[in-house]
């Protein structure tokens, strides 16, 4: 005797495409969020004190930060070579952290991106 079933999988299918998309719009989102809070904090008056975001003397620094989507992958790069030492300080400078400060924002607001997730 032989016995078989059959599983329509279709609405499981379409299910799981729409949740990747969703997803996929999601982290669109809280990564243009990310880079849109990053560039503004960047954005003050220059000299910053230490302990502030840098502020802008040229552009280069901020015109060097930008975004990048990778499926349910973001990215916010910061080009310039004195970013890191901006962000965390050196021996001779303090930290004028931008990067840091904006991500502690963002992780707090995740409860809202992941409310839209579920609707």
């Amino acid at each position: 005797m032989t016995t078989e079933i059959k599983l329509d999988t279709s609405v499981l299918d379409r299910l799981l495409s729409v949740s990747a998309d969703r997803a996929e719009a999601i982290v669109h989102e809280a990564t243009l969020d990310l880079l849109a809070d990053i560039k503004l904090s960047v954005s003050g008056p220059s000299p910053s004190s230490p302990g502030s975001p840098p502020g802008v003397v040229t552009g280069n620094l901020l015109n060097s930060i930008y975004a990048e989507m990778d499926g349910t992958v973001g990215y916010v790069n910061v080009g310039a070579n004195y970013g890191l030492p901006l962000e965390f300080g050196t021996r001779f400078m303090e930290a004028r952290p931008f990067v840091t400060p904006a991500m502690d924002r963002l992780a707090a607001q995740f409860s809202d991106y992941f409310e839209k997730f579920i609707e």
